[in-house]
Formats: structure tokens, C-alpha cells, sequence
């Protein structure tokens, strides 16, 4: 079994050193309690590692008392996902926050009567029958078990994982049918990403993955990291690069908020356009070259 990371026994150590957080049991039922204002304003400060930290230990707190709840399950598996992306982008933590997500999410569909019984039925394999018996109640859990999932592959490498591809291409298709507010271009940013992603041996083509993220930055503009998506998938590997620095370049030149929902994650998108620039304009010994010829894919 791999050893833990730093960052997982630091969550696991702040949960049982913390004896009054937030969540408490009351009422006769012995009913449980979340402040959800109190966890909101500590996502929202997310840009620091330690209150990201304690609000997955408010929700998974709560959850140990209420673990049915699709809301807060689905606020829990988007706080691992920011926490990997944000604060571990580097394997292994990042793979194992992703993971810790991508179950957590996991479960809340399973809470599905209705999907657990087609996933029992079919041994496993999503179906687009099952993914069609995801509702809005739990549309949050889905779109975040495809974020942390294609994260997860990203980092893995698609060829070593193919297998993910399908089943993800059908959960990413059934959020793009939803509706998501709070999260607007999210589900399509997704989708674009799980075809980019679709190892040479598959035959993949970008023009589709083109056009969804293209379609996704302008439902949200200020959402950095399709750009850097965009950039690293799309066309870097179609040799593309005046395109990509022009696309880089001109996120980078944004305002940079200093308050906002996304912030964390925006500021990690700036920091990989930064690292692609500098791959790109680094004297070439074959890689990243301007005059090869743009993969035909």
C-alpha cells in the first residue's frame, strides 16, 4: 500500500486534534448542524492553505453524522479538488487529493437508488443509462467527479489510463446536459478536456475539443484555466505555438482580482501559462520547435 501523503495526514491529524469545529449533533433526533456560513467564508479564503484544510474537516465532520447530504458531499469533493489543484498540483498528493474527491463524489451518486441499482446490474460499467439517472439534486457531485477525474488522468497520462476515458466521456456528456450557475462553462471545459486528452493510439481529433473549450471561456471569460487547457492541450501538441503564446500572453495580461470565487484556481492557471511560455520560447533541442510541422490530429 503507498505511504500517505503529507497533506492527507495533515487533514487526517487537524480532524482529531480539533474537538469543537463547527458541525455539532442537537436536538432531540440528535440531528446534525453545519454553519455553512462559517464554511462558505473559509472556502472562500481558500487562497490559504489551512482554511481549505479545515473546511474539508467541517464537511467531512458533518458528513459522519449526516453522510446522505448531496450538497454538502458535493462542497467536499469540490474542496479536495481546489485543494490539489491550488495548493499540490505535483504527484503524488495531487493524486491522492483528486482521489479523495472523485469517491467522495462517487458515493453521493451512489446514494441513487435508481443508479445504484443499474451500476449493480451492469458490474460496474457507467452507462448512459446510468448517467442519465443522475438529477439536479446531485448534479454537483457529478460535475465534480468528472473535474477530479480528469485531473487524475491528466496527471496519470491518458495512455496509461484509456479505460477512464469512456466512461468519463459519458458522465462529462451527461453534465453538459445540466444546468450549473455557479459554475457556468464548467461541464464543457471538462468535456474538451477528456477529448484532448484521448491517447494518438485512439486516433483522437482536437477540432471538437476546439470548439467546446472555445465555447466554454466565452460562458466564463474569467475562469483562467480553460485558457491554460486550451494552450497545453489543444494547441502546444498541434505545434501551434504563436497561437498559444498570443492566448497566453493575453490571460496573463488580465487584471488579476484580489478577491473572487476564483481566485486560487486562477492564480495557478497564471502559473502554468507562465511555465508553458517558458517551454515554448526555450531554445528547442526538438521539442516545441516553430517550424515542426502541427500534428494531424
Amino acid at each position: 500500500m503507498a505511504k500517505a501523503s503529507f497533506p492527507l495526514i495533515l487533514l487526517v491529524l487537524q480532524w482529531l486534534l480539533q474537538g469543537c469545529i463547527i458541525v455539532h449533533v442537537s436536538g432531540e433526533n440528535g440531528q446534525s448542524h453545519l454553519d455553512a456560513a462559517r464554511a462558505d467564508a473559509l472556502f472562500s479564503a481558500r487562497t490559504d492553505p489551512g482554511a481549505l484544510q479545515e473546511v474539508i474537516m467541517i464537511y467531512k465532520r458533518y458528513l459522519a453524522l449526516k453522510p446522505d447530504d448531496p450538497v454538502v458531499r458535493a462542497r467536499l469533493a469540490q474542496a479536495y479538488y481546489s485543494f490539489a489543484y491550488g495548493h499540490n498540483p505535483e504527484e503524488p498528493s495531487a493524486l491522492e487529493l483528486y482521489e479523495a474527491g472523485r469517491e467522495n463524489a462517487w458515493t453521493c451518486l451512489n446514494q441513487i437508488p435508481q443508479f445504484s441499482a443499474v451500476m449493480e446490474r451492469d458490474r460496474g460499467k457507467i452507462s448512459v443509462e446510468a448517467a442519465q439517472l443522475v438529477t439536479e439534486t446531485h448534479g454537483d457531485c457529478l460535475l465534480w467527479l468528472v473535474a477530479c477525474w480528469v485531473r487524475w488522468v491528466e496527471i496519470r497520462g491518458p495512455s496509461a489510463v484509456a479505460l477512464d476515458l469512456l466512461p468519463l466521456q459519458v458522465l462529462a456528456h451527461r453534465a453538459c446536459e445540466m444546468n450549473f450557475p455557479q459554475f457556468p462553462g464548467e461541464a464543457l471545459h471538462l468535456l474538451a478536456m477528456i477529448q484532448a486528452l484521448t491517447p494518438e493510439l485512439m486516433e483522437p481529433n482536437l477540432i471538437e475539443p476546439e470548439r467546446l473549450f472555445q465555447e466554454a471561456a466565452s460562458l466564463a471569460p474569467e475562469d483562467l484555466s480553460i485558457t491554460a487547457d486550451f494552450a497545453d492541450l489543444v494547441l502546444v501538441p498541434q505545434g501551434r505555438l504563436p497561437e498559444a503564446r498570443e492566448a497566453l500572453r493575453e490571460m496573463l495580461e488580465k487584471e488579476q482580482s484580489t478577491e473572487g470565487s476564483g481566485m486560487l484556481e486562477n492564480d495557478r492557471a497564471r502559473m502554468r501559462a507562465r511555465v508553458i511560455l517558458e517551454e515554448i520560447e526555450r531554445p528547442s533541442t526538438g521539442q516545441h520547435q516553430e517550424d515542426q510541422p502541427p500534428d494531424e490530429r
